[in-house]
C-alpha cells in the first residue's frame, strides 16, 4: 500500500506540472524564463511534499526523499504531457511538423 507522504507527493509534483504547463502556455516562456519558471515549480513541489512529508511524522531523511521525488517528477511529468501533444499535433496536422 502506497503511503500517504508518497500519494501526496506525486499528487503535488502533479499540480505542480499542470501549474507550470498553464503558465508557460499562457507567457509563452522561451529560453531563460522557461527554465526560471520550471525550476520555481520544482522548488514548490519539493518544499510542499517535504512539509507535508514531516507535517505528517516522517523522518527528516523520508521527507528529503519525498519532497526531492516530488521536484524531480515535474520536469519528467511535463515531458511525458509534451510528447503525446506533438505526436497529435504532428498526426491532425496531416504529418507537418515543425521540427524547430
Amino acid at each position: 500500500m502506497i503511503g500517504p507522504a508518497r500519494s501526496l507527493a506525486v499528487a503535488l509534483a502533479v499540480a505542480a506540472t499542470v501549474g507550470f504547463t498553464m503558465v508557460r502556455n499562457h507567457y509563452d516562456l522561451e529560453d531563460s524564463a522557461f527554465l526560471v519558471a520550471l525550476a520555481a515549480f520544482c522548488a514548490a513541489a519539493t518544499i510542499g511534499a517535504a512539509a507535508v512529508s514531516l507535517a505528517l511524522r516522517n523522518a527528516l531523511r523520508r521527507a528529503l526523499v519525498h519532497g526531492s521525488t516530488a521536484g524531480l517528477l515535474v520536469p519528467v511529468l511535463y515531458g511525458i504531457w509534451l510528447f503525446p501533444v506533438h505526436i497529435g499535433a504532428c498526426l491532425i496536422g496531416g504529418g507537418a511538423c515543425d521540427s524547430s
